[in-house]
């Protein structure tokens, strides 16, 4: 899969529930990450502390899923001010390949889960951002790039507005999951589904966009 998704770890129990949907989905890589609104004893749940329970509800939903067998990779910042300025690369979120096979260029197609800003001229629209960010892209590289989308959503109170500007310093943009609030569960199940629709009709054929 060509989308990642970089989340504020929820309450434990939902966690556990999300993780199976996630795989289900199809996600390269899952980023699990502190927030300032999110409990620090989260991290200290049993998919935590034993990282196979954490596997086998992932698995759980590739059964389910019938197209891949493949395990998103896992990995966890619990401080998210940190990782951002110290870890963060977009290329981490560079598809895994075989030692034997090159390595393409990837470009990262970065947004997160936030109101726009009132002088966003695409209303935080998910399509529209990302048809943005993909004509940049191609406008400044080559053809020959890869390109990836991965989405940030964050706990259930919110990313606050310091912790959204980070992400906007690291090229991400804000999207809007529609007008309603939603819980984290469905908040992942929307932004991949349309992730993976943007990546089906537009990615995987630039001539749609305008």
């Amino acid at each position: 899969p060509i989308v990642d998704i970089i989340l504020a770890v929820p309450r434990p129990l939902r966690l556990e529930r999300l993780l199976s949907v996630i795989s289900c989905q199809g996600v390269g890589k899952l980023t699990l990450v502190g927030a300032r609104k999110v409990e620090k004893d989260y991290f200290g749940s049993h998919l935590f502390r034993r990282p196979l329970e954490m596997r086998n509800e992932l698995i759980l939903g590739l059964s389910q899923a019938g197209t891949d067998c493949f395990v998103p990779e896992v990995i966890v910042r619990k401080n998210l001010t940190k990782y951002l300025l110290n870890d963060f690369d977009t290329n981490q979120f560079n598809s895994t390949t075989s030692s034997e096979l090159p390595t393409l260029p990837t470009s990262t197609l970065a947004l997160i889960a936030h109101p726009p800003n009132e002088d966003d001229v695409t209303g935080g629209r998910f399509f529209d951002q990302l048809d943005s960010l993909l004509q940049a892209s191609m406008a400044n590289v080559d053809s020959g790039l890869h390109h990836r989308v991965v989405v940030a959503i964050g706990p259930e109170g919110g990313w606050d507005e310091e912790e959204v500007l980070m992400f906007e310093k690291k090229g991400f943009r804000r999207v809007m999951l529609g007008n309603r609030i939603l819980r984290t569960d469905i908040a992942v199940s929307v932004a991949l589904g349309l992730a993976h629709e943007w990546v089906d009709t537009r990615l995987n054929n630039p001539n749609s966009i305008e």
